[in-house]
């Protein structure tokens, strides 16, 4: 897969055909599954991730998707996620699930 260094190039991929998005989300989430030992993410919801990816693919073909389409990010465990847990990596917070967008 090709590494790309700007959102620009990646929109500008989907929209040409070159790149799906699924594609990309799945390459992200194999190497957060081959650095597992590091423990830098919590929680990874990839089958949510691979899901939205169709979805915002759509959008960015449609030219009705917003200007970040198509970036792949990691939210901090102190982000709340609506529906998802928020544990700031305390057991203070454990088992909260966030209220909020």
């Amino acid at each position: 897969m090709e590494i790309y260094n700007n959102l620009l190039s990646i929109q500008k991929d989907v929209l040409s055909g070159k790149l799906r998005l699924k594609e990309l989300v799945s390459f992200y989430i194999n190497i957060i599954e081959k650095n597992k030992h590091l423990n830098a993410f919590i929680n990874v919801y990839s089958e949510e991730a691979l899901s939205l990816a169709d979805n915002i693919e759509s959008k960015i073909k449609s030219k009705s998707a917003g200007k970040l389409a198509g970036i792949v990010i990691g939210l901090n465990a102190n982000i709340c996620y609506k529906n998802h847990p928020v544990s700031a990596s305390s057991k203070v917070l454990s088992g909260f699930i966030s209220t909020y967008s």
